[in-house]
């Protein structure tokens, strides 16, 4: 149900579709969202096509966890819960240039991407024109070693390793620690021992309609 592990790896692009986002993160406009004015015919669609690529290949590489609560994505609500995020916003023009980048792309679930959570903050501490070499004060999913920070082995408490401030930045920032997600991962440890209960399903899904919906 939930998992603090590293993310293995990102996206990988084929020669053409590294082209494309090269072109794309060029642009001094959301290539996102935007139709791209300026740019050829059909480019819009090849767009979309990498942006599905991208959702559907991150989904086997965090298989189904969210990038920064660790719960799967079906204890979200499925599907229309899993987004596509930016941990460097692609709103900013700061950062527009990475808007295609693999290592600032993964998935993360509804609750910690929304507005309440993660939204559009800046959590970089240090810049550079070399993606590989930024810095944040969160914990980063692809740049950092996340069991470097987090652990949460067999306790229900999220918990930073060796009191690393990424780490507490991190708990902090997305409440892994409030009362929904303790009873989660609770309810998980409990379950690898004895199955769930009617009881602890129905009040798993009334939580979830709570705080997640």
């Amino acid at each position: 149900m939930y998992s603090y592990k590293n993310i293995p790896s990102c996206v990988k692009y084929t020669l053409e579709e590294w082209y494309l986002a090269k072109a794309l993160n060029q642009k001094n406009y959301d290539t996102w969202d935007d139709k791209l004015p300026g740019m050829p015919r059909g480019a819009r669609a090849d767009r979309d096509r990498l942006k599905d690529k991208i959702k559907k290949d991150l989904k086997k590489i965090q298989r189904g966890y969210c990038a920064y609560c660790g719960i799967l994505f079906m204890v979200r609500g499925g599907e229309s819960h899993i987004q596509r995020e930016h941990i460097l916003a692609k709103n900013t023009d700061r950062y527009r240039k990475f808007t295609f980048e693999p290592l600032n792309l993964v998935l993360a679930c509804s609750r910690c991407n929304g507005f309440d959570l993660k939204g559009s903050k800046d959590y970089v501490t240090y810049y550079n024109e070399i993606y590989s070499l930024i810095e944040t004060s969160i914990v980063h999913p692809h740049l950092d070693n996340i069991e470097d920070h987090l652990t949460a082995n067999d306790s229900v408490l999220v918990e930073p390793v060796n009191s690393s401030p990424k780490g507490i930045k991190t708990i902090s920032e997305f409440k892994l620690n409030e009362e929904a997600m303790l009873y989660l991962r609770g309810t998980y440890i409990k379950a690898t021992k004895n199955p769930v209960s009617d009881e602890d399903e129905s009040l798993i899904d009334e939580i979830m309609s709570k705080n997640y919906a």
